[in-house]
């Protein structure tokens, strides 16, 4: 990324030579991991992805070596969002049907690719907001439907449900798969 000065993390010796060592943590590209554990993709992932000429929305250029926090230009709740920072990505599949987030992330924004309605449990911790300050909007990134959900108080942070088909709307998502319980939204 910067003529190969900054070590993102030291690469695995003993399997695929693209797998990160052991030392990366519970990362989506370490070599080996442990049973139970999710593995999640990480901002370094995405550092390394961009370097190699791969793009995903909202994610820093290649030339970004910190990872700063991430942010929506104008909010939240604005028609498009153009992300800054390097928001938290993390990916739903049939290996990782549940997700844990919080509606403060430390990142700013927690974006979640591939969820999907009936299929995919979203569990947010409301961080103490009322349930009744919990919103959501339909937004898009890059033309593609996104729904984001923020509190009341603080529309420039939250988590975004990127790629959505257009007919899944923050509307249905409020009236149809959102339950609150134990200083929870769940989203389902």
């Amino acid at each position: 990324i910067d003529n190969g000065t900054t070590n993102l993390n030291p690469f695995a010796a003993s399997s695929d030579l693209g797998d990160w060592a052991a030392g990366a943590g519970m990362d989506a590209n370490v070599a080996y991991s442990r049973p139970g554990v999710i593995n999640q993709f990480s901002a370094t992932d995405i550092v390394e992805m961009n370097a190699l000429g791969f793009a995903t929305s909202g994610t820093p250029s290649a030339s970004f070596t910190n990872v700063a926090p991430g942010g929506a230009t104008g909010g939240l709740n604005a028609p498009s969002l153009t992300l800054t920072g390097s928001p938290t990505l993390a990916f739903m599949t049939d290996d990782v049907p549940i997700l844990h987030v919080s509606l403060h992330p430390a990142q700013g924004i927690e974006q979640v690719a591939l969820f999907s309605f009936g299929a995919h449990l979203l569990k947010i911790d409301l961080d103490g907001v009322d349930p009744s300050a919990f919103l959501a909007f339909d937004t898009s990134i890059s033309g593609h439907h996104a729904i984001a959900l923020a509190d009341r108080n603080d529309p420039t942070h939250g988590i975004v449900l990127m790629d959505m088909p257009a007919n899944n709307t923050a509307a249905d998502l409020m009236a149809h798969h959102l339950t609150f319980r134990d200083g929870m939204a769940i989203v389902g």
